[in-house]
C-alpha cells in the first residue's frame, strides 16, 4: 500500500511540474512574440491549409514596433539632453 501512494505521489509530483513547465513556456511564448500574457489563452495549431502559405514580417519593422525600442532611443535623447546641459554650464555667463 505504501508503494502504491508512493508511486501516486510522484505522479502528482511530475504533473505538478508538467503544468508549470507548460505554464512557463505559454509566459516565454507570450513574452517573445510580443502579447501581454493571458492565463486562459490557448494555443492551437493552424489547419493545414493555412500552414502553407508562408508568413513574412520585416524584422526591423517588428524590432521598431516593441516598446523596448522606444524606450532605448526616449534614453538616447535623455543623454543627448544631458550632454547639451553639461556644455551649457561651462559657457560663460552675461549679465546686465
Amino acid at each position: 500500500m505504501l508503494k502504491v501512494r508512493l508511486k501516486l505521489n510522484d505522479l502528482k509530483t511530475n504533473m505538478l511540474k508538467l503544468k508549470n513547465g507548460v505554464n512557463i513556456t505559454r509566459r516565454a511564448l507570450c513574452q517573445h512574440i510580443g502579447l501581454p500574457y493571458d492565463s486562459t489563452l490557448v494555443f492551437k495549431a493552424p489547419p493545414e491549409a493555412q500552414s502553407a502559405a508562408p508568413v513574412f514580417q520585416d524584422p526591423e519593422q517588428l524590432v521598431k514596433n516593441r516598446s523596448e525600442y522606444h524606450l532605448l532611443n526616449k534614453a538616447v535623447e535623455v543623454k543627448h539632453v544631458q550632454k547639451k546641459l553639461a556644455a551649457g554650464e561651462y559657457m560663460p555667463q552675461l549679465s546686465v
